[in-house]
């Protein structure tokens, strides 16, 4: 079964070489068991600040909530769990928009059946130029310059503007 991975480039850009292929992050679309299981620690080693922030204070309001309305123990629990499980699915999610946010750009989409296939797809498009004959789209951002924010498109959707 196929996996799909995000790229994301570093601030500033890379250069088209194994060097620059190096600094590129990968990041797995679907379930995260370790953020399901370990919240807090997984986006610590991620170091995602302001997501632990929102997560804590998405915590404390579901207590203050189900204290106030007397909810037994089990509820709280069954609210907790459901809580992570939420978190486990959307976890690599918040990991993109962390990433974002702190100026990493997304460059690409590749499936593959596990982290290293996707890697050596995409290593081979990055270096050589060319994916399944797809030209490759020069990427290196000058030093200075801000990333061009394009607009967020939900669903199947190639591009945002409608179809008539």
């Amino acid at each position: 079964m196929a996996k799909t991975f995000t790229i994301h480039l570093p601030p500033g850009g890379a250069a088209r070489t194994i060097a620059g292929a190096d600094t590129l992050i990968f990041v797995k679309d679907g379930f995260v068991w370790l953020a399901f299981l370990f919240p807090i620690l997984w986006m610590l080693f991620h170091f995602m600040g302001w997501p632990i922030l929102g997560y804590l204070a998405l915590i404390l309001v579901a207590e203050v909530i189900l204290v106030m309305l007397d909810a037994s123990d089990a509820a709280m629990i069954a609210a907790a769990l459901l809580l992570q499980i939420v978190f486990g699915f959307e976890a690599n999610a918040v990991r993109r928009w962390s990433l974002k946010r702190k100026g990493w750009q997304l460059i690409g989409v590749v499936n593959g059946r596990d982290l290293s296939e996707a890697e050596e797809k995409a290593f081979d498009w990055w270096l050589s130029g060319a994916l399944r004959g797809v030209a490759p789209v020069e990427i290196a951002m000058e030093p200075d310059a801000e990333p061009q924010d394009e607009p967020e498109v939900i669903g199947l959707f190639p591009s945002p503007e409608a179809k008539t």
